[in-house]
């Protein structure tokens, strides 16, 4: 599903992208079935941030690709929190390369620019030291599998490497997202290493 305010950016969006036959844009009516959204802003607001919360609320599991101009450190944070997995922007953002994004999010990879991976490090350490009360109920098993998406592995590398189905990984990983009260599996990854459990 395309989520813009810019009713010409939807329409090149939804026409380059049907194009490719891996990909199927759904219309808003259908959005309960999207099993990716993209996200297209200049700059990322709090207003598009809260539309695309509004969404992950009620499907945590869908994954949002954000393709924007410019974005702030508090916006790239809060983003991450509702769920943006991968961030691209304009000026390195094909139709190709968005095709590419969508793909490997739906297979539960994550793409960040170095610049923003930079800014998510510092925001964690300004943190600083933060209660891992939550976070010291987490199995062996379950630490694994973050250990392993920390080095971004997707769900199915996962499951052969620590022999399990992948969607018993898929499983560990929802209930490591449940368990913690984040809201993806990226923001899981960033609690424990946040948490020093990683």
């Amino acid at each position: 599903m395309v989520l813009t305010d810019n009713r010409l950016t939807y329409e090149g969006a939804v026409a380059a992208l049907s194009g490719y036959p891996d990909i199927e844009v759904l219309p808003w009516e259908s959005h309960g079935t999207a099993q990716v959204v993209i996200v297209f802003a200049e700059d990322l607001s709090n207003t598009m941030l809260g539309r695309i919360e509004q969404f992950t609320s009620a499907r945590p599991d869908v994954p949002v690709v954000l393709v924007a101009e410019s974005v702030s450190e508090p916006c790239l944070v809060r983003a991450i929190g509702v769920g943006v997995v991968s961030v691209l922007l304009h000026r390195q953002a094909s139709f190709a390369r968005i095709r590419e994004a969508v793909v490997a999010a739906h297979k539960g990879q994550s793409d960040v620019p170095p610049a923003f991976l930079g800014q998510l490090i510092r925001h964690l350490r300004r943190l600083g030291q933060h209660d891992s009360e939550r976070g010291s109920g987490l199995t062996p098993r379950e630490l694994s599998v973050l250990g392993l998406l920390s080095d971004g592995l997707d769900t199915a590398q996962i499951a052969r490497q620590l022999n399990y189905s992948e969607r018993t990984i898929k499983s560990i990983i929802h209930a490591i997202v449940n368990n913690l009260g984040v809201s993806n599996r990226t923001h899981a990854v960033a609690y424990v290493i946040r948490a020093g459990l990683l």
